[in-house]
């Protein structure tokens, strides 16, 4: 499968948000239901476990998680990123997701989750329900390792 990254854009015509392209990379897997798949592809795609300052992406899923688009929405420092839902949604709803799973980086190496990620977690779940594009997972990758807020029962914090 084609693995593709948009960025939103402004269309200088209509001043409308619109998808463009950034880049795209075949992949051998097409199925990412399980949170490792999803680790293998930011590792091997996108080298997560390799980048100094923080990266956080959204993968987009069709209803059987199917992959539509993968979006950088935010890039950060060493040990920080901001991130807010409204960015996150404008681009899961551009791109027609049925749910999303929102992943980062800690550059420390150690995929622990801060009082942050918590908090940032809430807020962009809690939109999710309200646009009705659930949030599937959260993950956090440190170097070799994550931690998957599915896999560990944390999504109903």
């Amino acid at each position: 499968m084609d693995i593709k990254t948009y960025d939103l854009i402004i269309d200088t015509k209509t001043k409308h948000t619109a998808l463009q392209v950034k880049d795209s990379f075949a992949y051998a897997v097409d199925n990412f239901t399980e949170p490792k798949a999803i680790y293998d592809l930011m590792v091997d795609g996108f080298r997560m476990d390799e980048k100094a300052d923080e990266y956080v992406y959204m993968g987009a899923f069709n209803n059987r998680m199917k992959l539509l688009g993968m979006f950088e929405v935010s890039h950060g420092l060493c040990d920080a990123s901001l991130l807010d839902a409204r960015g996150v949604y404008m681009r899961a709803l551009q791109i027609g997701a049925s749910n999303i799973v929102v992943i980062h980086n800690h550059p420390s190496g150690i995929p622990l989750p801060s009082r942050d990620d918590f908090n940032v977690f809430r807020r962009i779940r809690d939109a999710g329900e309200l646009l009705g594009i659930p949030l599937a997972d959260f993950i956090v990758i440190g170097c070799g390792d994550f931690v998957s807020f599915r896999e560990k029962d944390l999504l109903k914090l």
